[in-house]
């Protein structure tokens, strides 16, 4: 009951992210995290098992199959484009209540669909579950003692990682009927993010280990540790500069110059941490 309500609480706050950044997580965690609740008690072989069936994303299996049984089959619009649509205006508009009202409801819609469509739930479900598992077999703590699987994490995610990066690039041209490329795609940068995720959090693991960066990345500490505070500030200063309401800078700054404002949010909001 205790989880169940700190995932209510995330759900509040993400609302009150959402109504700044259309593009929140917070609510898509509050909502899936409730998967949680019933597999925390099954053994670790079933958790695993379920994680896997999860991460290799049966739904988009399911409409790749689907099409290609129907060759004919056309899939409808995606739902989220509509509320994008109603969306988008609102962010270069001055009025500030307009957005937020806007952001609450067709942000929140259009951020909730695009996950669903593109597969983030089954594949934040299985990341949840495979979280609970390193947690509760203690992996993230004596690092030296796991060394092997975080090496091996290592290795397999970056072998597997090329392939499916190329396989992605590739489907455009190997898959012609748009209602068996959508899904496809899906499954395949589902594959390619998690072996991503596997090198960076390995290397992450085996540099903090290192006397030379562990100096560097325990700097990094109190930032982690205020990591909501820093998504919520994040949201609310990026609206400010870059919103119609605010400052209305996404009129002049480019990736570049917005890549320099990230780089100054980071270091001021890191400073405060250590405050």
């Amino acid at each position: 009951m205790r989880f169940l309500w700190r995932l209510f609480l995330l759900f509040l706050i993400g609302c009150f992210n959402g109504a700044f950044f259309p593009g929140d997580i917070l609510v898509l965690y509050a909502i899936i995290g409730v998967v949680l609740i019933p597999v925390c008690r099954w053994n670790d072989k079933a958790v695993l098992i379920t994680a896997i069936i999860l991460m290799l994303q049966p739904v988009e299996w399911a409409k790749f199959f689907f099409a290609m049984a129907n060759p004919d089959y056309v899939a409808s619009a995606e739902l989220w484009l509509e509320h994008h649509h109603r969306m988008y205006p609102f962010l270069s508009q001055t009025s500030f209540w307009a957005m937020i009202k806007s952001n609450l409801w067709d942000g929140q819609l259009f951020s909730i669909l695009w996950a669903w469509s593109y597969g983030r739930f089954f594949q934040t479900a299985s990341l949840f579950m495979l979280g609970m598992l390193l947690g509760c077999r203690q992996l993230f703590v004596n690092l030296a003692e796991h060394r092997t699987f975080w090496l091996r994490a290592l290795l397999i995610g970056a072998v597997c990682f090329i392939p499916f990066y190329y396989l992605y690039l590739s489907l455009p041209d190997l898959l012609v009927n748009k209602s068996m490329l959508t899904p496809m795609k899906t499954i395949i940068s589902s594959f390619r993010n998690f072996s991503f995720m596997c090198v960076l959090v390995s290397a992450f693991v085996f540099l903090w280990q290192q006397i030379a960066t562990h100096k560097v990345l325990h700097g990094l500490v109190p930032y982690g540790k205020m990591s909501l505070t820093n998504y919520l500030t994040q949201s609310i200063i990026g609206s400010f500069i870059y919103f119609g309401y605010g400052l209305g800078m996404y009129r002049y700054l480019g990736v570049a110059a917005s890549f320099g404002v990230g780089i100054l949010l980071f270091v001021l909001q890191l400073g405060f941490c250590h405050w």
